[in-house]
């Protein structure tokens, strides 16, 4: 991937979406606040219900920077130099309501989560929330669900997006997130961006044609090439040859997908001009069990710090860091969903593992074979032998995980292996143990102070912890692998 398309060069390029800028501009002196929004509006009437308030609650209303995405209906993709009137209304209890052209375009009400009420709810007990969503958003013919993962203990999170014959397009969705313990909205977010058009001008040989001469250059054959339609914004200057922030209004566009995704090329649909153009981050992500408060011995008490010095250390080496799972639920389709993804390269997980029991007289090496395993506590159950694909950084925070190598194996890590590597516990480790060395080895590894790869990081980690045998991590992979992308 490093060495495609030579006049962009070596470097990445992250296609940033700069769809809000919230910079706060209050009211003139002297002018009423109510008088800067419409309280006729059905759908601020429809929030300011479900939330049980009434305008008086209303703590102050401030103008805020004109949305680029906007549910507005007088909003003109054709005249986009006349920008909406964006307006934020704050109540007391951190209730936060924002206000696009007089219709609601996101809230959010984040209060401390009770850890009284241990109840959690599942996805299927949401079904009146999610019908709450719907209701508020006034979703239409083809809406759908396409995102719904389980966010820790306290949050689920939801997306539905806007296809036209197949064709999705993320511009026009919501995005909300649902309190798993009392069943309330914590935040929403509405996105209502249409097409230009959704039938195309131009043939797909056309719009091939129109980057022949780019790819020609690359040495890309058209067999390496798949191409299907797609909504997107154009963030490529043709003229200069340069990536930009994403601009102007959401395109019918032909997407190129060079080498499983590495790449990808958006030409106008309508224009043939090519408009777009993205290099894909690696993806890393982190789990956790979570135990706190569950039993009388709690082996996982920070999950949260665990997975940030995790997430901040894959950040740091260059990867697309996906939202982190904290559960003390079955997490076994969630992780297993990651681990098939084909831009995951990066892993972490704090569970339990555990080698199991086999009829007497079995070797060691047919114990840890077949029953080898990630867990949490025979809630859900993960074993080497359903795990594929090329890894980087791996790191299987759990008993027994490197007790032998059929872990390390079944991610492709060898000790013969480039740029890659595995680490595991080859023996039982407690909870605590665990946590003080992470708290060590993640920021080693993005600071290098005391080392400059992952095994001398691990090491010296290792190192920080006192006792004997407290820390028996092992080390599969590149002994000279830093981590960077």
């Amino acid at each position: 991937m490093k060495k495609l398309f030579c006049f962009f060069g070596k470097k990445t390029f992250s296609a940033l979406l700069s769809m809000i800028m919230f910079v706060t501009v209050f009211a003139p002196a002297g002018y009423a606040e109510d008088a800067i929004y419409d309280r006729s509006s059905d759908s601020l009437q429809e929030v300011m219900e479900l939330f049980d308030k009434e305008y008086r609650d209303v703590k102050s209303a401030r103008y805020i920077d004109s949305e680029i995405l906007t549910c507005s209906s007088n909003y003109s993709r054709s005249s986009q130099s006349s920008q909406p009137t964006s307006v934020r209304l704050l109540f007391d209890d951190n209730l936060v309501i924002d206000l696009v052209d007089s219709v609601v375009s996101g809230f959010s009400k984040f209060e401390p989560i009770s850890e009284i009420d241990q109840q959690i709810f599942c996805l299927d007990d949401m079904a009146p929330v999610i019908s709450t969503v719907e209701e508020i958003a006034d979703l239409g013919e083809g809406y759908s669900i396409t995102y719904s993962e389980e966010f820790d203990e306290d949050y689920w999170r939801l997306t539905w997006e806007k296809s036209y014959n197949g064709v999705i397009n993320p511009y026009e969705s919501v995005n909300a997130v649902i309190n798993r313990r009392n069943m309330e909205l914590v935040t929403y977010k509405r996105f209502c961006e249409a097409p230009n058009t959704t039938v195309p001008t131009i043939s797909e040989k056309t719009a091939y044609e129109c980057i022949s001469d780019l790819l020609d250059n690359n040495n890309v054959e058209i067999g390496d090439v798949e191409c299907k339609l797609a909504f997107s914004k154009q963030n490529f200057d043709s003229n200069t040859n340069t990536i930009t922030d994403y601009i102007g209004g959401v395109l019918l566009s032909y997407e190129f997908d060079l080498f499983e995704g590495a790449v990808l090329i958006y030409v106008d649909a309508v224009t043939g001009k090519m408009i777009g153009y993205t290099e894909s981050r690696d993806a890393a992500k982190a789990f956790s069990v979570y135990d706190v408060g569950q039993t009388d011995d709690p082996q996982f008490t920070d999950p949260w710090g665990q997975t940030d010095d995790a997430n901040a250390c894959f950040s740091a080496l260059g990867y697309n860091v996906l939202p982190r799972v904290i559960s003390s639920g079955d997490m076994r389709d969630s992780i297993l969903t990651y681990l098939n993804r084909s831009d995951a390269y990066a892993f972490y997980i704090a569970c339990h593992g555990s080698y199991g029991t086999v009829p007497e007289g079995s070797s060691l090496y047919h114990k840890i074979r077949y029953n080898n395993n990630l867990q949490d506590n025979e809630l859900w159950r993960i074993r080497a032998n359903e795990i594929s694909g090329n890894w980087k950084f791996v790191f299987l925070d759990a008993c027994n995980s490197a007790r032998m190598t059929h872990f390390s194996d079944a991610f492709n890590i060898y000790n013969t292996s480039t740029d890659r590597a595995f680490l595991g516990w080859s023996d039982t480790v407690l909870g605590t143990d665990s946590n003080l060395f992470t708290s060590k080895f993640f920021p080693e590894v993005i600071n290098g102070v005391h080392s400059n790869n992952i095994r001398d990081a691990a090491v010296w980690a290792a190192a920080q912890v006192p006792g004997s045998g407290t820390t028996p991590i092992r080390f599969v992979g590149d002994r000279t692998y830093d981590g960077i992308l």
